[in-house]
């Protein structure tokens, strides 16, 4: 499984959150009691046999974004809210390093006027240090906001290797009022994406878009028309006005989440950098079955930017525990190059990075 939404440090707990409210109040959901959802990860915890720790915070998985390497993205509602609940900044930002592993924790402006701001649908994380961000029509009343964010405040970040962060776009639109189709709400699991569809014309420009972003996986879309739900409850279809069953703020990432796999193979390409006269690529490769890496199926595999081949140098694990591959034949002059990365552990597990590779690859 690929460590979407999981920070790989507590690969094996089930988080759960103390919320303190009874309902929720507001955009149609005055009778839905929240108190289900709190007991949720408890149940979870319980049918798959893993640990269950309950934190004294506020942390609604839509508003909490993670790269699996000790990064995370919220809005800052979500530092509100925990104020509110007499939460400090230092004491809630202690907490989910100390608790969680998040060592660089990015809180962002909020970008609607009102609602639930979670973070999911402004953004999505992609792997390869990119975040793919969600842009309004121009003539929509959040457009400036949104690109304001952008560009004062995801631009300036760095990643974990110490790049900026590649900023990508996925446009959307009105499908209801100045409501905003929620594309970056979708599930990214193994090689697919299911992206939520909203009736509109830009459901297959953002379609194509997830496609561009994701090379060689598999883009789906789904549509949530009420009138096709004759069993949904009334009580449901007053939490949805109108014929589409998604929200700008509730679409399908927040209704499910991937199930990880605890014996996951790890891999990742943390950098490539020149050094002298010669190009190094270092990844990550982490085999949680505990069963070790097979030394001679890590490689890395590169090329120059417009070649066909791709040539292969072995990746050899350092004294750090990273592991470092030196391309030998790389060009002396500045130039791109292309880079992906395959490991291969005891218990037969094979992983690339990125996940789809070939067909997908990093330029450096």
């Amino acid at each position: 499984m690929n460590p979407v939404d999981l920070i790989h440090r507590y690969a094996a707990v089930i988080i759960t959150i103390s919320f303190g409210l009874a309902t929720a109040r507001g955009g149609g959901f005055e009778d839905y009691d929240i108190t289900h959802d709190d007991a949720a990860p408890t149940a979870i915890a319980a049918a798959l046999g893993v640990r269950s720790l309950e934190l004294p915070a506020v942390l609604p998985g839509g508003n909490v974004a993670v790269d699996g390497r000790g990064t995370a993205f919220s809005t800052c509602i979500l530092t509100n809210e925990n104020r509110a609940g007499g939460l400090d900044d230092d004491t809630f930002l202690g907490l989910a390093r100390e608790e969680l592993g998040i060592e660089r924790y990015f809180v962002l402006p909020n970008f609607e006027d009102q609602g639930i701001q979670h973070v999911a649908c402004l953004l999505k994380l992609l792997e390869g240090e990119r975040i793919l961000v969600a842009r309004p029509p121009e003539d929509h009343p959040l457009h400036e906001r949104y690109e304001r964010i952008v560009d004062e405040h995801l631009a300036a970040l760095r990643a974990p290797s110490g790049r900026p962060y590649r900023i990508l776009r996925i446009d959307t639109a009105r499908y209801r009022g100045d409501e905003l189709a929620a594309y970056t709400n979708s599930l990214v699991l193994n090689g697919s994406v299911y992206v939520p569809l909203f009736d509109c014309a830009q459901d297959e420009v953002a379609l194509e878009q997830w496609r561009a972003a994701l090379p060689g996986h598999d883009v789906q879309g789904f549509p949530f028309r009420l009138a096709d739900e004759p069993a949904l409850p009334d009580r449901a279809r007053r939490m949805y006005p109108g014929a589409i069953g998604w929200r700008s703020f509730d679409a399908l990432h927040c209704r499910t989440r991937a199930v990880w796999d605890p014996e996951m193979l790890l891999v990742t390409i943390d950098d490539v950098e020149r050094g002298g006269d010669s190009v190094v690529v270092t990844s990550t490769i982490v085999p949680y079955s505990g069963s070790g890496v097979v030394r001679d199926e890590a490689r890395a595999h590169w090329r120059v930017a417009g070649e066909e081949e791709w040539r292969v140098a072995a990746l050899v694990c350092q004294e750090d525990g990273r592991f470092r591959a030196t391309l030998a034949g790389a060009p002396a002059a500045p130039t791109s190059i292309e880079v992906w990365v395959e490991a291969t552990d005891g218990s037969g597990r094979r992983e690339t990075s990125p996940r789809r590779a070939p067909a997908a690859f990093r330029t450096f």
